[in-house]
This record gives C-alpha cells, structure tokens and sequence, in this order.
C-alpha cells in the first residue's frame, strides 16, 4: 500500500490476517480506504 500511495495511487486497505493487528500509516501513506472483507471492495470501485 505504502509504495502504491507514493507513486500517487489510491489504495484499500483489505484488513485480513496480520493486517488486523497492524496499525494504520499515517499522513499521506494512509489509505484511501480500509474493508475487513473482499466484498467490500466491488461498492467502492464502482463509487457507491
């Protein structure tokens, strides 16, 4: 997420196994998003 952030990329932050525990970047390396589980993801790719 951190290079993808960096190159100026969006990014989602899929919290699955040890991203749980992980904590969040902060300032510009933080994510544009965060979901806990893959189905998540589809209403925020197509903006709903």
């Amino acid at each position: 997420m951190i290079p993808a952030k960096r190159l100026g990329m969006k990014a989602i932050l899929v919290r699955q196994g040890d991203a749980c525990e992980q904590p969040l970047p902060e300032g510009a390396d933080r994510p544009d998003a965060v979901v806990d589980r893959i189905d998540e993801l589809l209403p925020l790719l197509l903006g709903n």
